[in-house]
């Protein structure tokens, strides 16, 4: 296979294009059990590959997931069914397009950093509930 190609402007939908360096990790490939020392070279991997949205955006895409459509900004949905693939053309918006999808479907559903938060379940209280069962409170 050759070079994957980079994500530009004018890059189509649904094109595997080159990944960005932040996605890449540099893993052993073997370490010495004793040692604790790397045995050979160093490779780059990723378990993600990068899916062009258009317009320039690039995803990360799940190995063994396919990139079904939606854009960053509005939503991304993915499937683990190879035949739920991006094509062009076809418009996603229908119902009987929604009905006709092989596998099981995931959304990326976009939010601002404001509108997140965390909770921190470790640090919740439990009490005994009905049947003396805990319960977090």
């Amino acid at each position: 296979m050759g070079q994957l190609p980079e994500n530009t402007e004018k890059t189509e939908a649904g094109t595997i294009v080159k990944l960005p360096e932040k996605w890449i990790t540099s893993t052993p490939s073997l370490v010495s059990t004793q040692t604790g020392k790397e045995v050979e070279e160093s490779k780059k991997v990723a378990s993600v590959y990068a899916v062009s949205t258009g317009e320039g955006e690039t995803i990360p895409v799940p190995i063994g997931f396919y990139y079904v459509g939606g854009k960053i900004n509005q939503g991304v949905v993915i499937s683990d069914n190879e035949a739920d693939r991006y094509e062009e053309g076809i418009d996603k918006t229908t119902h009987e397009y929604a009905t006709k999808l092989k596998g099981n479907q995931f959304v990326w559903i976009p939010c601002k950093l404001e509108e997140y938060k965390k909770i921190d379940w470790r640090k919740r209280e439990w009490k005994m509930g009905y049947g003396n069962k805990l319960i977090r409170i």
